[in-house]
């Protein structure tokens, strides 16, 4: 069986709107996901975290977790979207 794949985003914010655009249809079809996804959602830190790692080429994956599975949702930009002006910042950079 072959995965179905969206065409990559061509900015983070775009990225970022098609992450949480997904994570609501997750919460609509599986109701036990609302919490930690709804947290996410609402943790503007977390959400410029995301539009960062993007903005520099990386990829960032939302886990969510509940009762016995789990869905990861990942979203990365193509390559010619990379603004490699943008840093991480220090205390948001991954190990």
């Amino acid at each position: 069986m072959e995965i179905a794949r969206a065409a990559p985003p061509r900015t983070n914010v775009l990225a970022l709107w098609w992450l949480q655009l997904r994570a609501e249809q997750l919460v609509a079809q599986f109701p036990r996901f609302a919490a930690p996804v709804l947290a996410w959602l609402d943790d503007e830190s977390e959400q410029e975290h995301v539009r960062r790692r993007l903005a520099v080429g990386e990829p960032y994956t939302l886990a969510v977790h509940g009762g016995d599975a789990e869905y990861l949702l990942t979203v990365k930009l193509q390559r010619s979207s990379v603004r490699p002006d943008l840093p991480m910042t220090p205390d948001r950079a991954e190990p």
